[in-house]
């Protein structure tokens, strides 16, 4: 066996033995308290006790949680246009671009999604089939736990509820929005 051959075989086994060590489960350290968390696809997901570093999923899940936690976003989906600035937290226009982390239209930079290490990856949209599917795939492929809220009109209320008892912290900002949201479908119904 040639040198070059036998440096072939040795960075092919580095590479197979780096994916599959990323793969799997979450990477919580042991250290962490975690608690079980039923998303709206009724996945339970082991997400850490204490939630402050969030990454939004895509464009709807960046609206929410710059709602609810702006401080404790990690990332955005897709750079904001300057005409987007005055109406952004200055904070996240600094945060680094992750893409559309799932789907046919995946734009995903798992290294700056990687690098800015969330404790959790938050998907906040419509259900659609194969949603549960969708979210093990991206759990099992980031190692981060990943959780999927139910977002459309139906269901915004419960949408911003779900979120407060998600990130616990957040709970109070969360039924103000959900309250809101309510008040302004019944007024839109009358």
């Amino acid at each position: 066996m040639t040198l070059k051959k036998l440096l072939a075989y040795i960075l092919i086994l580095a590479l197979v033995s780096g994916l599959l060590s990323g793969c799997g489960g979450t990477n919580i350290p042991s250290d962490v308290e975690t608690v079980t968390f039923t998303d709206s696809a009724g996945r339970e997901v082991a997400v850490p006790a204490e939630i402050t570093r969030v990454a939004p999923s895509g464009a709807v899940a960046t609206m929410f949680l710059a709602s609810v936690c702006p401080e404790y976003m990690v990332s955005i989906a897709s750079t904001p246009s300057s005409a987007q600035y005055p109406y952004l937290d200055q904070s996240l226009i600094r945060l680094p671009t992750t893409g559309q982390l799932y789907g046919s239209k995946s734009t995903i930079n798992l290294e700056a999604l990687l690098d800015a290490k969330p404790q959790v990856i938050i998907d906040l949209g419509d259900a659609k089939d194969g949603i549960a599917h969708d979210m093990d795939s991206l759990q099992k492929q980031t190692g981060i736990p990943v959780v999927f809220i139910e977002a459309d009109l139906p269901h915004m209320a419960e949408a911003f509820r779900m979120l407060g008892r998600l990130i616990g912290t957040k709970s109070s900002r969360c039924e103000e929005l959900a309250a809101y949201v309510e008040e302004t479908v019944s007024l839109a119904e009358t």
